[in-house]
């Protein structure tokens, strides 16, 4: 029988939320504590920040799918759509 692959969760915390798959933390997005509420989120070696959650999670789930592939050396990078 072959090995599942455990499916990757969000997991809210206290001004943060991190993505585990079982027990190995991919992504964390934290709040920043300026008055004017910045998302920073880190995923596979990449830093950012974005006005709100949910972009901040896409941005972080958008990196590990970079980490994931070699990049071209020719070819210009995919830019996350806003």
């Amino acid at each position: 029988m072959a090995k599942r692959i455990k499916k990757a969760v969000w997991e809210r915390g206290y001004k943060s939320h991190c993505l585990w798959r079982g027990k190995e933390k991919l992504a964390k997005v934290r709040l920043e504590a300026d008055a004017d509420l910045k998302y920073i989120w880190e995923a596979a070696g990449r830093t950012g920040e974005s006005g709100t959650l949910s972009a901040a999670k896409a941005a972080a789930e958008f990196a590990l799918l970079l980490a994931d592939r070699q990049l071209s050396l020719f070819e210009p990078e995919p830019q996350l759509q806003s």
